[in-house]
């Protein structure tokens, strides 16, 4: 676990560590390793994005098939979980609002409707 205090590990990411692969294990134990290596692999080009819809929440890419997500905030970096890329797309997917409910238009009124009403 990191010492420092503005930078802190999550309990459930130990859990999520321990349930990779050795290989995978290898690739994130570096990047948890200090403040200074994580805020520098999230700042590269390409690597983290925002979480949508979930303020100061944010994703960066450890390796081709994992992903870190981590808050910023007055506490500092919070490394919150480790998830599997399919596992956070597929979480996203069911987030995301579904697309508008909007009624379709209503059909135009008939030249007789028009001019009655017109008439009223």
């Amino acid at each position: 676990m990191a010492t420092d205090t503005s930078f802190k590990i999550a309990r459930r990411v130990i859990i999520a560590k321990d349930a990779l692969s050795p290989q995978q294990r290898r690739i994130v134990e570096p990047l948890l390793a200090n403040k200074k290596s994580f805020i520098s692999n999230a700042n590269r080009p390409g690597t983290s994005r925002a979480l949508p819809g979930l303020k100061n929440t944010f994703v960066t890419k450890a390796g081709a098939d994992i992903r870190v997500i981590y808050t910023t905030g007055t506490e500092g970096v919070v490394v919150q979980d480790i998830l599997r890329k399919e596992t956070l797309e597929q979480l996203l997917r069911v987030r995301r609002k579904p697309k508008s409910t909007k009624k379709p238009p209503l059909p135009p009124l008939r030249k007789e409707r028009a001019a009655k009403l017109q008439e009223a």
